[in-house]
This record gives structure tokens, C-alpha cells and sequence, in this order.
């Protein structure tokens, strides 16, 4: 018997209703697929916070590194893009989460690639 690990939800403390749905979809056939011959393993995994992970912080000090060694400063930075120093402040602290998007428009700022972000 083969076994099919899925990250999903736990449907515990979930309603009856949602149970029922749920098996619902499991009965029936998704892409020539069903669940007769497997195994289906519902388990919930703890999600880190990565706002506290080592390579959060490695980030955030790649980011202040970079506006350094571009010798800009923090207003000058928040200048460029519309928005106040203590937006810049607050990501650099991590106090502000920083999505791709805005890393992207950073290492512009900074004349980087965005790799040099990512890379460890």
C-alpha cells in the first residue's frame, strides 16, 4: 500500500461539516487518482517564525550592509521610494516584514543583485 503524505490542516477542532467535506473529496477521484490502495496521512507541522530565523536576520544585515556600502542613508533611501526613514528603520530592524517585491526595488536602490540578498 503506498502512502501520501500531505501538508494540510488539521481538521481537528474543525466542525463535522468540514470533516464530511473533506472525505467528500478523499471518495472521489482527483486526476485518475483515488484514495482506494492509499494511505492518507493527515498531520500539522509547526511553522516557524522567520521574522526570528538566523537567515532573517543574515538578511536584514545584508540589507543595511548593502544601503551602507551604497553610502546612502536610511532618509535618503525612504526618499527614493516614497516613503517615510522610519519605514527603512523599521525594516532593517525587523520590525517590518519585507516581501520579494520590495527586496527587489532595494537592490536596485543599493545597485545589487538580488542574489546577493539570498546567497548565505
Amino acid at each position: 500500500m503506498q502512502s501520501i503524505c500531505a501538508y494540510v490542516l488539521t481538521i481537528l477542532g474543525k466542525s463535522e461539516s468540514y470533516r464530511m467535506n473533506l472525505n467528500t473529496l478523499l471518495n472521489y477521484p482527483i486526476l485518475g487518482y483515488s484514495n482506494i490502495g492509499y494511505t492518507i496521512i493527515f498531520f500539522q507541522l509547526p511553522m516557524p517564525k522567520t521574522i526570528y530565523s538566523k537567515d532573517y536576520k543574515l538578511l536584514l544585515a545584508k540589507i543595511r550592509e548593502a544601503r551602507l556600502e551604497a553610502d546612502l542613508t536610511q532618509k535618503e533611501v525612504s526618499d527614493k521610494l516614497g516613503k517615510t526613514q522610519s519605514y527603512i528603520s523599521k525594516i532593517e530592524s525587523g520590525e517590518r516584514r519585507l516581501d520579494i517585491i520590495e527586496l527587489k526595488v532595494l537592490a536596485q536602490i543599493y545597485r545589487k543583485n538580488i542574489n546577493y540578498f539570498i546567497e548565505n
